[in-house]
């Protein structure tokens, strides 16, 4: 049997841990349903999990000229769509832990505009949204 495989740290394809939440900006109707999403700028497009393909240099050089020189020196990504929520199927809410750090969510299970699913919970401790 072969010993333990040496991680290196500084590679960005090293391990990651699985499921963390992803901080979204949601806006709420009245009672505090979700209504529309758009989710941080990580890599994650339209706020549904997918990754998207890392840019090349020319691809980056071409989208670069497309975009002129001030987007070209700023390099971040695009801003990721505001997807409407069109039906939230479930809810449900977890309060755990209390007697070491106490966890107090609400989550949705709802349907994207473009036919995505997604779980959301809000933090009714700190109040931000994460897109689970």
């Amino acid at each position: 049997m072969s010993g333990p495989v040496p991680v290196n740290r500084r590679d960005s394809a090293a391990l990651h841990p699985l499921g963390m939440p992803t901080p979204v900006a949601v806006r709420t109707d009245s009672s505090g349903c979700p209504r529309a999403l758009q989710a941080a700028s990580s890599g994650k497009a339209h706020g549904t999990g997918t990754k998207r393909r890392p840019e090349r240099g020319r691809d980056r050089r071409r989208r670069d000229r497309r975009h002129g020189p001030e987007r070209a020196r700023a390099g971040g990504p695009e801003t990721p769509p505001v997807r409407q929520v069109v039906q939230i199927r479930e809810v449900w809410r977890i309060d755990d832990e209390w007697w070491r750090r106490p966890i107090s969510r609400l989550y949705h299970q709802v349907v994207l505009d473009d036919g995505g699913m997604v779980v959301l919970y809000r933090d009714l401790i700190d109040g931000r949204w994460y897109l689970q």
